[in-house]
């Protein structure tokens, strides 16, 4: 039976270029965020990057600390942040011993709208969460390039925040150094 599978399929897509090993999505409110690190946002949007593909994929430390070229206490550091500030949560899966389900918030409690006196008898659309600001299209070929060090792919990821869906165009340099640290 699977050779009569692999009859039918006739034509074969393959993607290149920057996009070949599949993408995620970042948001803008999340690069914009000054209380998170450079290294906070990296590693925020090499998550993200595996998002893209498929409903769940998690590499393994070791796979994140060689991509990233990050030590496991500085990578823990301000993997912590993300999880203090609302952008990651981890849930213990049920029947693994020592497995973890990790999150992308989407709407974390800091950037969710807040209603004002006059609202609730009107229908207001409010946006909020990571996207209410805009967002871009991050790859993760360029976030596992181990050339790159993390402060570049924190450059990276903050820079493709604003090509994508937004109304902001470009950030100024002194936006750009704010929100950077």
């Amino acid at each position: 039976m699977g050779m009569k599978m692999e009859k039918k399929m006739e034509n074969l897509l393959k993607t290149e270029g920057i996009s070949y090993m599949g993408f995620g999505i970042v948001g803008k409110a999340v690069m914009m965020d000054s209380v998170l690190t450079p290294e906070a946002k990296a590693i925020y949007a090499y998550l993200a990057s595996f998002a893209g593909a498929r409903e769940s994929c998690f590499p393994t430390r070791a796979k994140i600390l060689s991509d990233l070229s990050i030590g496991k206490e500085r990578y823990y550091s301000h993997f912590k942040l993300l999880i203090q500030e609302g952008y990651l949560r981890i849930e213990k899966m049920k029947g693994y011993l020592n497995r973890n389900c990790y999150y992308l918030v989407s709407n974390p409690k800091k950037l969710q709208a807040k209603k004002s006196a006059g609202q609730g008898k009107t229908s207001n659309l409010i946006a909020s969460g990571i996207h209410s600001k805009g967002y871009g299209m991050i790859y993760k070929a360029v976030m596992k390039d181990t050339r790159l060090s993390i402060t570049a792919k924190a450059i990276y990821a903050y820079l493709s925040s604003y090509a994508g869906a937004g109304t902001v165009s470009f950030p100024t340099r002194s936006r750009i150094l704010h929100d950077l640290g």
